[in-house]
């Protein structure tokens, strides 16, 4: 029950933020790596000679002091994202796990990760960091290979899914503690497949995100 109410607080915080006299940051973005290992059509990845910033990976140190700062203040959330891929970082696993040492009440009550799965499927470390998570958001568009390999540029499909499969039942992941959600961009690539329909069928317990490119945007051809 406390954990609801922590919940809801942290929420309307969240969302009416703007309006109120806050006194600490209600979520923090942990930029842990600005490389990423794909070139998705519809990301500014995908011009490497064009980017509007400058690469690279979060020392452990900046990321634990950031936490440390992050705590005190009592920031709800934390999420681990932004423009790059955050399972990249060699500490990524560390970090996530210090963070969680943290959590307790309303202080980090979310802790999210954005991934787009494609790492060695034998690279434990990274899943139990993301078990560590209150949230995981895969990066996944298509139920299709050669679709998903289009769409998602220098991606593998094959490597992805295991990865989802592993995750989806892997011993460290506490299923009510930590939810997977499966985030696609819909486009016309993709627009005929039923996307929430094969999560369920395959992830049952999963949540799907599905977000709807406006229609002329991106690179993608087809």
């Amino acid at each position: 029950m406390r954990h609801a109410i922590d919940y809801a607080k942290y929420r309307a915080k969240y969302r009416f933020g703007k309006y109120l006299n806050l006194e600490s940051p209600v979520d923090v973005s942990l930029e842990l790596a600005s490389v990423c290992n794909m070139r998705c059509n519809y990301c500014y990845h995908a011009s490497q000679d064009n980017l509007p910033f400058t690469p690279g990976i979060m020392p452990f140190d900046t990321a634990i002091s950031i936490i440390d700062q992050s705590a005190v203040f009592g920031v709800h959330s934390l999420k681990t994202n932004w423009k790059g891929e955050s399972t990249i970082n060699p500490d990524f696993s560390k970090i996530v796990y210090y963070a969680k040492g943290w959590a307790g009440g309303s202080r980090f009550i979310d802790r999210i990760t954005n991934s787009n799965f494609k790492f060695r499927t034998d690279r434990d470390d990274i899943f139990r960091g993301l078990a560590c998570q209150t949230k995981v958001k895969v990066s996944y568009d298509s139920f299709i290979p050669d679709v998903f390999n289009k769409q998602r540029n220098g991606g593998d499909w094959d490597i992805t899914t295991r990865n989802i499969d592993k995750f989806y039942n892997h011993a460290h992941r506490i299923k009510s503690e930590t939810k997977l959600v499966i985030q696609a961009v819909r486009t016309k690539l993709n627009k005929h497949e039923d996307l929430e329909y094969e999560t369920k069928r395959r992830w049952p317990e999963a949540q799907i995100s599905i977000r709807d490119m406006v229609e002329g945007q991106g690179r993608i051809q087809a």
